[in-house]
């Protein structure tokens, strides 16, 4: 085991077409907000706001737009973009939270838990739909991403994958 695993502590996410959660092995803090993205119109849109915070500012702001980046009727991500950025806010948020300045936190080890619509849930994740997960928590920091295939977790299920550590292989 090499010495920056030890430091390293594992983050579970799970990713739900309403609503993101977060929580991490070696802290009792639990972030959890909507699923919502307030963007600026534009040849290149920018991030307004996050979260809750989204619906008003699409309010005060002409001409922003809000875009729901895991709300699509077919699968999980509905806009890669858009998914990417939220994911990375929420991340921030998270750190902000437990007071941990994010350029002295190493990079964690990710639980990606997919929560499909049950619309959505005929089967098992796709190729692609695992691909384009894996790569969206590798592209917001995470040292490795592990997907999580179960329906729901309980509480002590979600604490042992976190005590347990990335898997190995």
């Amino acid at each position: 085991m090499a010495f920056g695993n030890l430091l390293t502590h594992t983050l579970y996410v799970r990713i739900a077409p309403d609503a993101v959660l977060i929580r991490s092995s070696n802290s009792d803090a639990i972030w959890s907000d909507e699923a919502l993205l307030a963007l600026r119109a534009g040849p290149q849109p920018s991030v307004l706001a996050a979260g809750a915070a989204a619906r008003l500012a699409v309010a005060q702001t002409p001409g922003a737009t809000l875009s729901e980046p895991f709300g699509h009727p077919r699968c999980l991500i509905s806009d890669y973009a858009a998914a990417e950025a939220f994911l990375k806010h929420a991340l921030l948020s998270y750190l902000k939270l437990k007071r941990v300045n994010r350029w002295l936190a190493p990079s964690p080890h990710m639980l990606l838990h997919p929560c499909p619509s049950p619309a959505q849930a005929v089967g098992a994740l796709t190729g692609v739909e695992h691909r384009a997960l894996r790569e969206l928590g590798q592209r917001c920091g995470a040292r490795s991403v592990e997907l999580i295939a179960s329906a729901a977790l309980s509480e002590a299920q979600i604490l042992a994958l976190m005590q347990r550590g990335p898997a190995r292989g």
